[in-house]
């Protein structure tokens, strides 16, 4: 049996994109010619923002085994044994460890891990990470983040024009663009999906750990 078989996934390590890599690719886009919420602005570099989105919703890396693959996802390919649904997460930090490698040697700088825990789960984080917050998201089935979506890269069904019916939440925002508590997670949730035109789903409350020094 694989080792993601018949398991019922609490905690895993992704490997996602980094937050300034993420911010020059939407700064690129005139589309995004608006300073609201954390929302990256045209034109713009990353270091004028005060939030700095580390949460899940940064493109990780997936298992592909094809010709047009990062070597990183073939690798990930390789290491992954289980249903599609989590073929974006790893399990162990060696594998962690490998796939990164590969991603350095292909595309450096552009991606970093994290860690991430269903919220009241008594799972032991890895060592060298610390709690960066809290944000409503698909995980394990998926990384989409309403918070994200919403106030952070908007890139599915984003968010209002004027920039105002999140304003209270996006106060409520740490630097890492995540909220302080599962309970700040789950409000904003609440007053997310109270819209018609937002992303319904079954959302967890998810706690990202990003390593020491990020």
């Amino acid at each position: 049996m694989g080792i993601f078989e018949g398991s019922n996934i609490k905690a895993a390590y992704l490997i996602v994109k980094r937050f300034e890599v993420l911010y020059k690719e939407f700064a690129q886009d005139p589309e995004f010619n608006r300073a609201i919420y954390g929302v990256p602005l045209f034109g713009t570099d990353w270091s004028t923002s005060r939030v700095r989105y580390h949460g899940l919703d940064r493109d990780p890396i997936s298992a592909w085994d094809d010709p047009r693959a990062l070597l990183a996802e073939i690798r990930m390919a390789e290491i992954w044994d289980g249903p599609t649904w989590v073929k974006f997460v790893l399990l162990q930090s060696e594998d962690v460890t490998d796939v990164l490698k590969w991603a350095e040697a292909e595309v450096p700088g552009e991606y970093e891990p994290v860690w991430a825990r269903l919220a009241g789960f008594d799972i032991t984080p890895p060592t060298s990470y610390r709690l960066a917050g809290y944000e409503p998201s698909y995980f394990p089935g998926g990384c989409f983040s309403a918070s994200c979506d919403c106030m952070c890269f908007p890139r599915w069904h984003g968010t209002d024009p004027e920039g105002v019916l999140f304003s209270e939440h996006f106060k409520r925002l740490n630097g890492y663009g995540l909220f302080d508590s599962g309970n700040e997670a789950d409000n904003f949730l609440t007053y997310y999906l109270s819209f018609d035109w937002t992303e319904m789903g079954d959302y967890e409350s998810i706690e990202v750990w990003i390593p020491d020094g990020n």
